[in-house]
């Protein structure tokens, strides 16, 4: 049975195999947030993954994608994933308001490399 990488996609999942052996480089990528506050100075997104599938602040691994220019922050991220690991993806809107984020993207593509 080859591990899988769960995506939360509202009250569905889609999955992915990622294998087992190194690390690997997973693609993730989400709907834009229309908000202005994650879309401006000190906002942007946190694409986390961890392994249950309520996101848990103190287990998760990160990565933060800042909004630098233009109309609206990134919407995608690459996260490093150890080899042969169950995990969930969570992808949270921040902003100066609310540092800590909600879950206000919806992960919809995942490529693992």
């Amino acid at each position: 049975m080859n591990p899988l990488i769960f995506l939360l996609m509202g009250s569905g999942s889609k999955t992915g195999s990622i294998g087992t052996g190194a690390p690997r480089n997973v693609l993730v990528s989400w709907q834009a947030n229309r908000e202005k506050s994650v879309n401006s100075a000190g906002g942007g997104y946190k694409a986390c993954y961890g392994i249950n599938p309520s996101y848990q602040a103190a287990t998760a691994i990160c990565s933060t994608v800042p909004y630098a220019s233009g109309s609206a922050a990134p919407t995608s991220a690459t996260l490093s994933i150890p080899g042969g690991s169950h995990v969930y993806i969570y992808v949270f809107g921040y902003s100066t308001l609310n540092p800590n984020g909600t879950p206000a993207a919806t992960p919809t593509t995942v490529s693992v490399n």
